[in-house]
Protein backbone atom coordinates (compact mmCIF):
# COMPACT_ATOMS: atom_id res chain seq x y z
CA UNK A 1 0.00 0.00 0.00
CA UNK A 2 1.41 3.43 -1.28
CA UNK A 3 1.97 5.51 1.42
CA UNK A 4 0.00 8.99 1.15
CA UNK A 5 1.19 12.26 -0.42
CA UNK A 6 2.64 14.45 1.90
CA UNK A 7 1.13 18.00 0.99
CA UNK A 8 2.32 20.97 2.99
CA UNK A 9 0.37 22.51 6.05
CA UNK A 10 -1.90 24.73 4.45
CA UNK A 11 -3.37 25.68 8.28
CA UNK A 12 -0.07 25.92 9.45
CA UNK A 13 1.16 28.37 6.32
CA UNK A 14 -1.71 30.52 6.00
CA UNK A 15 -1.10 30.60 10.40
CA UNK A 16 2.19 31.95 9.44
CA UNK A 17 1.35 34.18 6.80
CA UNK A 18 -1.60 35.85 9.34
CA UNK A 19 0.77 36.29 11.80
CA UNK A 20 3.70 37.88 9.55
CA UNK A 21 1.09 40.32 8.44
CA UNK A 22 -0.40 40.76 12.22
CA UNK A 23 3.38 41.91 12.90
CA UNK A 24 3.96 43.88 9.94
CA UNK A 25 0.50 46.13 10.17
CA UNK A 26 2.02 46.29 14.06
CA UNK A 27 5.13 47.92 13.01
CA UNK A 28 3.48 49.93 10.91
CA UNK A 29 1.18 51.46 13.62
CA UNK A 30 3.99 51.47 16.33
CA UNK A 31 6.31 53.55 13.76
CA UNK A 32 2.96 56.11 12.87
CA UNK A 33 3.08 56.43 16.70
CA UNK A 34 6.49 57.35 17.18
CA UNK A 35 6.54 59.88 14.54
CA UNK A 36 3.22 61.81 15.45
CA UNK A 37 4.57 61.51 18.92
CA UNK A 38 7.92 63.82 17.79
CA UNK A 39 5.90 65.53 14.93
CA UNK A 40 6.76 68.67 17.00
CA UNK A 41 10.60 67.95 16.52
CA UNK A 42 10.16 66.89 12.84
CA UNK A 43 8.16 69.87 11.68
CA UNK A 44 10.99 71.83 13.43
CA UNK A 45 13.14 69.87 11.05
CA UNK A 46 11.60 70.85 8.28
CA UNK A 47 11.83 74.76 9.31
CA UNK A 48 15.19 74.39 9.45
CA UNK A 49 15.63 72.84 5.84
CA UNK A 50 13.35 75.80 4.47
CA UNK A 51 15.84 78.32 6.08
CA UNK A 52 18.68 76.64 4.58
CA UNK A 53 16.87 76.67 1.10
CA UNK A 54 16.69 80.02 1.55
CA UNK A 55 20.27 81.06 2.79
CA UNK A 56 21.35 78.33 0.07
CA UNK A 57 19.30 80.21 -2.86
CA UNK A 58 21.09 83.90 -1.17
CA UNK A 59 24.19 82.15 -1.39
CA UNK A 60 24.83 80.23 -4.62
CA UNK A 61 23.57 83.78 -6.41
CA UNK A 62 25.98 85.83 -4.72
CA UNK A 63 28.57 82.89 -5.31
CA UNK A 64 27.95 83.25 -9.36
CA UNK A 65 27.87 86.84 -9.58
CA UNK A 66 30.95 87.77 -7.96
CA UNK A 67 32.86 84.65 -7.44
CA UNK A 68 33.62 84.73 -4.12
CA UNK A 69 33.52 81.13 -2.13
CA UNK A 70 30.47 79.83 -1.19
CA UNK A 71 31.15 80.09 2.39
CA UNK A 72 32.21 83.62 2.68
CA UNK A 73 28.87 84.34 0.46
CA UNK A 74 26.97 82.42 3.07
CA UNK A 75 28.47 84.29 6.09
CA UNK A 76 28.06 87.76 4.28
CA UNK A 77 24.12 86.48 3.40
CA UNK A 78 23.42 86.21 7.40
CA UNK A 79 25.49 89.27 8.05
CA UNK A 80 23.27 90.84 5.84
CA UNK A 81 19.99 89.45 7.27
CA UNK A 82 20.38 90.20 10.76
CA UNK A 83 21.37 93.97 9.51
CA UNK A 84 18.65 94.34 8.18
CA UNK A 85 16.22 93.03 11.13
CA UNK A 86 18.46 94.69 13.33
CA UNK A 87 17.96 97.85 11.72
CA UNK A 88 14.30 97.53 11.38
CA UNK A 89 13.65 96.67 14.60
CA UNK A 90 15.79 99.69 15.47
CA UNK A 91 13.75 102.17 13.56
CA UNK A 92 10.40 100.50 13.86
CA UNK A 93 10.41 98.68 16.96
CA UNK A 94 9.32 101.61 19.27
CA UNK A 95 6.35 102.01 17.13
CA UNK A 96 5.76 98.41 16.53
CA UNK A 97 5.54 97.97 20.07
CA UNK A 98 3.11 100.47 21.19
CA UNK A 99 1.02 100.11 18.41
CA UNK A 100 1.14 96.31 19.38
CA UNK A 101 -0.08 97.52 22.95
CA UNK A 102 -2.44 99.90 21.80
CA UNK A 103 -4.55 96.98 19.35
CA UNK A 104 -3.95 94.30 22.71
CA UNK A 105 -6.28 97.40 24.37
CA UNK A 106 -8.32 98.35 21.06
CA UNK A 107 -9.57 94.87 20.01
CA UNK A 108 -11.23 94.79 23.34
CA UNK A 109 -13.12 97.91 23.11
CA UNK A 110 -13.81 97.10 19.71
CA UNK A 111 -16.03 94.27 20.68
CA UNK A 112 -17.90 95.55 23.26
CA UNK A 113 -19.13 98.56 20.39
CA UNK A 114 -19.75 95.13 18.25
CA UNK A 115 -21.41 93.68 21.44
CA UNK A 116 -23.95 96.61 21.46
CA UNK A 117 -24.80 96.93 17.86
CA UNK A 118 -25.53 93.55 17.59
CA UNK A 119 -27.78 93.39 20.77
CA UNK A 120 -30.18 95.49 18.84
CA UNK A 121 -30.78 92.93 16.90
CA UNK A 122 -33.00 89.94 17.47
CA UNK A 123 -30.77 87.57 15.05
CA UNK A 124 -27.85 89.91 16.59
CA UNK A 125 -29.07 89.07 20.27
CA UNK A 126 -29.43 85.21 19.43
CA UNK A 127 -25.82 85.09 18.07
CA UNK A 128 -24.66 86.82 21.85
CA UNK A 129 -26.52 84.26 23.31
CA UNK A 130 -25.10 81.36 21.77
CA UNK A 131 -22.01 82.61 22.16
CA UNK A 132 -22.79 83.11 26.05
CA UNK A 133 -23.14 79.51 26.44
CA UNK A 134 -19.20 78.66 25.55
CA UNK A 135 -18.49 79.32 29.62
CA UNK A 136 -14.54 79.93 28.84
CA UNK A 137 -13.81 80.15 32.51
CA UNK A 138 -14.73 76.75 32.97
CA UNK A 139 -12.02 75.43 31.13
CA UNK A 140 -9.65 77.31 32.06
CA UNK A 141 -8.01 78.58 35.37
CA UNK A 142 -7.39 81.36 36.79
CA UNK A 143 -5.44 84.87 35.36
CA UNK A 144 -2.36 83.49 36.90
CA UNK A 145 -2.17 80.08 35.28
CA UNK A 146 -2.89 81.53 31.91
CA UNK A 147 -0.52 84.22 32.21
CA UNK A 148 2.35 82.12 33.25
CA UNK A 149 0.96 79.36 30.34
CA UNK A 150 1.24 82.90 27.67
CA UNK A 151 4.91 83.19 28.88
CA UNK A 152 5.99 79.61 28.68
CA UNK A 153 4.52 79.39 25.38
CA UNK A 154 6.52 82.60 24.32
CA UNK A 155 9.57 81.10 25.85
CA UNK A 156 8.90 78.12 23.88
CA UNK A 157 8.77 79.89 20.39
CA UNK A 158 11.52 81.49 21.15
CA UNK A 159 13.98 78.94 21.62
CA UNK A 160 12.38 76.86 18.79
CA UNK A 161 13.10 79.79 16.28
CA UNK A 162 16.78 80.04 17.55
CA UNK A 163 17.40 76.19 17.19
CA UNK A 164 15.70 76.19 13.60
CA UNK A 165 17.76 79.22 12.91
CA UNK A 166 21.24 77.35 14.09
CA UNK A 167 20.22 74.37 12.55
CA UNK A 168 19.35 75.93 9.14
CA UNK A 169 22.82 78.18 9.29
CA UNK A 170 24.84 74.49 9.46
CA UNK A 171 22.75 72.54 7.01
CA UNK A 172 23.39 76.02 4.70
CA UNK A 173 27.04 75.66 5.73
CA UNK A 174 27.58 72.01 4.18
CA UNK A 175 24.53 70.95 2.06
CA UNK A 176 26.76 68.45 0.45
CA UNK A 177 27.57 66.63 3.84
CA UNK A 178 23.99 65.80 4.73
CA UNK A 179 23.50 65.20 0.57
CA UNK A 180 25.65 62.39 0.91
CA UNK A 181 25.00 61.20 4.12
CA UNK A 182 21.11 60.68 2.65
CA UNK A 183 22.61 58.82 -0.47
CA UNK A 184 24.16 56.45 1.29
CA UNK A 185 21.39 55.57 3.17
CA UNK A 186 19.95 54.90 -0.40
CA UNK A 187 20.25 51.06 -2.25
CA UNK A 188 23.32 51.80 -4.94
CA UNK A 189 20.45 51.41 -7.56
CA UNK A 190 18.31 53.87 -6.09
CA UNK A 191 20.90 56.81 -5.97
CA UNK A 192 21.00 58.76 -8.46
CA UNK A 193 17.61 58.73 -8.75
CA UNK A 194 17.37 60.08 -5.55
CA UNK A 195 19.69 62.69 -6.29
CA UNK A 196 17.52 63.56 -8.45
CA UNK A 197 14.46 63.51 -6.64
CA UNK A 198 16.31 65.49 -3.81
CA UNK A 199 17.44 68.61 -6.58
CA UNK A 200 13.45 68.54 -7.74
CA UNK A 201 12.16 68.94 -3.68
CA UNK A 202 14.80 71.69 -3.57
CA UNK A 203 13.98 73.59 -6.75
CA UNK A 204 10.49 73.45 -5.75
CA UNK A 205 10.83 74.68 -2.43
CA UNK A 206 12.81 77.53 -3.32
CA UNK A 207 10.87 78.75 -6.28
CA UNK A 208 7.96 78.47 -3.57
CA UNK A 209 9.84 80.23 -0.90
CA UNK A 210 10.94 83.17 -2.98
CA UNK A 211 7.77 83.62 -4.37
CA UNK A 212 5.64 83.69 -0.75
CA UNK A 213 8.26 85.81 0.77
CA UNK A 214 7.51 88.10 -2.21
CA UNK A 215 3.87 87.97 -1.33
CA UNK A 216 4.46 88.34 2.18
CA UNK A 217 6.73 91.57 1.67
CA UNK A 218 3.89 93.42 -1.11
CA UNK A 219 0.97 92.36 0.79
CA UNK A 220 2.32 94.13 3.86
CA UNK A 221 3.42 97.10 2.30
CA UNK A 222 0.16 97.48 0.64
CA UNK A 223 -2.03 96.41 3.66
CA UNK A 224 -0.33 98.95 5.30
CA UNK A 225 0.01 102.30 2.97
CA UNK A 226 -3.99 101.25 2.52
CA UNK A 227 -5.02 101.43 6.02
CA UNK A 228 -2.91 104.92 6.79
CA UNK A 229 -4.48 106.44 3.79
CA UNK A 230 -8.34 104.88 4.77
CA UNK A 231 -7.02 106.78 8.21
CA UNK A 232 -7.03 103.56 10.14
CA UNK A 233 -4.65 103.56 13.52
CA UNK A 234 -2.46 101.36 14.16
CA UNK A 235 -1.07 100.46 10.54
CA UNK A 236 2.20 99.42 10.81
CA UNK A 237 1.53 96.59 12.89
CA UNK A 238 -1.84 95.46 11.44
CA UNK A 239 0.74 95.61 7.83
CA UNK A 240 2.98 93.53 9.77
CA UNK A 241 0.72 91.32 10.98
CA UNK A 242 -1.17 91.46 7.39
CA UNK A 243 2.83 90.41 5.53
CA UNK A 244 2.91 87.29 8.54
CA UNK A 245 -0.37 85.78 8.17
CA UNK A 246 0.48 85.65 4.29
CA UNK A 247 2.77 82.77 4.96
CA UNK A 248 -0.17 80.90 5.75
CA UNK A 249 -2.08 80.60 2.32
CA UNK A 250 -5.98 81.23 1.56
CA UNK A 251 -6.85 81.55 5.39
CA UNK A 252 -3.55 83.49 6.43
CA UNK A 253 -5.41 86.78 4.63
CA UNK A 254 -8.50 86.13 6.59
CA UNK A 255 -7.27 86.22 9.59
CA UNK A 256 -5.04 89.13 9.35
CA UNK A 257 -8.17 91.10 8.27
CA UNK A 258 -10.12 90.47 11.29
CA UNK A 259 -8.01 92.99 13.86
CA UNK A 260 -8.23 95.43 10.99
CA UNK A 261 -11.96 95.58 10.57
CA UNK A 262 -11.92 95.43 14.85
CA UNK A 263 -9.60 98.56 14.95
CA UNK A 264 -11.53 100.48 12.15
CA UNK A 265 -14.65 99.67 13.74
CA UNK A 266 -13.70 101.66 16.66
CA UNK A 267 -13.53 104.52 14.00
CA UNK A 268 -17.18 104.26 12.55
CA UNK A 269 -18.60 101.68 10.60
CA UNK A 270 -17.76 103.24 7.34
CA UNK A 271 -14.01 102.97 8.20
CA UNK A 272 -14.49 99.24 8.32
CA UNK A 273 -16.08 98.73 4.94
CA UNK A 274 -13.24 100.75 3.03
CA UNK A 275 -10.88 97.99 5.44
CA UNK A 276 -12.70 95.16 3.72
CA UNK A 277 -12.80 96.59 0.03
CA UNK A 278 -9.06 97.07 0.12
CA UNK A 279 -8.88 93.73 1.44
CA UNK A 280 -10.95 92.17 -1.25
CA UNK A 281 -8.76 94.85 -3.71
CA UNK A 282 -5.30 93.60 -2.45
CA UNK A 283 -6.24 90.04 -2.80
CA UNK A 284 -7.70 89.71 -6.02
CA UNK A 285 -4.38 91.97 -7.54
CA UNK A 286 -2.38 89.13 -5.29
CA UNK A 287 -3.93 86.13 -6.99
CA UNK A 288 -4.68 87.26 -10.54
CA UNK A 289 -0.93 89.26 -10.61
CA UNK A 290 1.05 88.99 -8.36
CA UNK A 291 0.83 85.25 -7.60
CA UNK A 292 0.90 83.71 -10.96
CA UNK A 293 4.38 85.70 -11.80
CA UNK A 294 6.25 85.20 -8.82
CA UNK A 295 5.24 80.88 -8.40
CA UNK A 296 5.19 80.86 -12.29
CA UNK A 297 8.48 78.26 -11.90
CA UNK A 298 6.46 76.59 -8.37
CA UNK A 299 4.81 73.35 -8.77
CA UNK A 300 1.19 74.56 -9.15
CA UNK A 301 -0.99 73.45 -6.07
CA UNK A 302 -4.80 72.89 -6.46
CA UNK A 303 -6.50 75.86 -4.14
CA UNK A 304 -8.53 72.96 -2.45
CA UNK A 305 -5.74 70.76 -1.80
CA UNK A 306 -3.79 73.83 0.14
CA UNK A 307 -7.02 74.39 1.70
CA UNK A 308 -7.35 71.09 3.09
CA UNK A 309 -4.11 70.23 3.67
CA UNK A 310 -4.17 73.87 6.08
CA UNK A 311 -7.03 72.51 8.00
CA UNK A 312 -5.79 68.70 8.44
CA UNK A 313 -2.31 70.04 9.39
CA UNK A 314 -3.99 72.83 11.69
CA UNK A 315 -6.12 70.72 13.67
CA UNK A 316 -2.98 67.69 13.87
CA UNK A 317 -0.25 69.89 14.46
CA UNK A 318 -1.37 73.23 15.53
CA UNK A 319 -0.04 76.55 14.48
CA UNK A 320 3.21 74.45 13.03
CA UNK A 321 1.12 72.85 10.85
CA UNK A 322 -0.36 75.40 9.80
CA UNK A 323 3.19 77.44 8.86
CA UNK A 324 4.55 74.24 7.02
CA UNK A 325 0.89 72.90 5.64
CA UNK A 326 1.41 74.24 2.42
CA UNK A 327 5.01 74.02 2.03
CA UNK A 328 4.91 70.14 3.01
CA UNK A 329 2.90 69.33 0.49
CA UNK A 330 4.38 71.00 -2.18
CA UNK A 331 7.64 68.17 -1.09
CA UNK A 332 4.69 65.65 -1.31
CA UNK A 333 3.49 66.43 -4.29
CA UNK A 334 7.07 66.44 -6.14
CA UNK A 335 7.91 63.19 -4.49
CA UNK A 336 4.60 61.54 -5.64
CA UNK A 337 4.66 62.40 -9.07
CA UNK A 338 8.25 61.27 -9.30
CA UNK A 339 8.04 58.29 -7.50
CA UNK A 340 4.49 56.79 -8.02
CA UNK A 341 3.63 58.39 -11.13
CA UNK A 342 6.71 58.12 -13.11
CA UNK A 343 8.38 55.59 -11.68
CA UNK A 344 5.55 53.09 -10.68
CA UNK A 345 3.29 53.93 -13.35
CA UNK A 346 5.23 55.09 -15.64
CA UNK A 347 5.16 58.69 -16.64
CA UNK A 348 2.08 60.29 -17.19
CA UNK A 349 2.02 60.20 -21.00
CA UNK A 350 0.28 56.97 -22.61
CA UNK A 351 -2.08 55.76 -25.08
CA UNK A 352 -5.61 56.18 -23.93
CA UNK A 353 -3.95 60.20 -22.54
CA UNK A 354 -5.38 61.95 -25.72
CA UNK A 355 -8.91 60.59 -24.85
CA UNK A 356 -8.29 60.87 -21.36
CA UNK A 357 -7.32 64.83 -22.65
CA UNK A 358 -10.51 64.67 -24.28
CA UNK A 359 -13.01 63.89 -21.20
CA UNK A 360 -11.51 67.27 -19.64
CA UNK A 361 -10.50 69.72 -22.32
CA UNK A 362 -13.60 71.68 -23.90
CA UNK A 363 -13.33 70.93 -27.87
CA UNK A 364 -14.22 73.39 -30.03
CA UNK A 365 -17.36 72.63 -32.00
CA UNK A 366 -17.61 71.53 -35.35
CA UNK A 367 -18.93 74.77 -38.32
CA UNK A 368 -22.65 74.36 -38.94
CA UNK A 369 -22.98 73.83 -42.91
CA UNK A 370 -25.97 74.71 -44.53
CA UNK A 371 -27.60 72.99 -47.41
CA UNK A 372 -27.71 74.73 -50.08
Amino acid sequence: MRPPLAFPDQRSQSKGEFTLRVLILLTLVGLAAFLFKISELLLMMFGSVMLAVVLCSASYALNQRTGMRRGVALALVVVVLLLVLGGIGYLFGARIATQTSDLAKSIPASLGRLHDSLSGNPWGQQLIDEARNFDVSANGGNILSHALGAVSSVLAVATDLILIFFSGLYLAAQPDLYLRGVLSLTPPRYRSRMAEILEAVYDALRHWLIGQLISMLVVGVLFGVALSLIGVKLAIVLGLIAALSEFIPLVGPVIATIPAVLVALSQGFSTAVWVVLAFLVIQQTESNLLVPFVQRRAVHLPPVVALFATVIFGLLFGIAGLLFAVPLVVVLMVVINMVYVDDILGGPESEDEPRLRALVEEEEPEPVVKAS
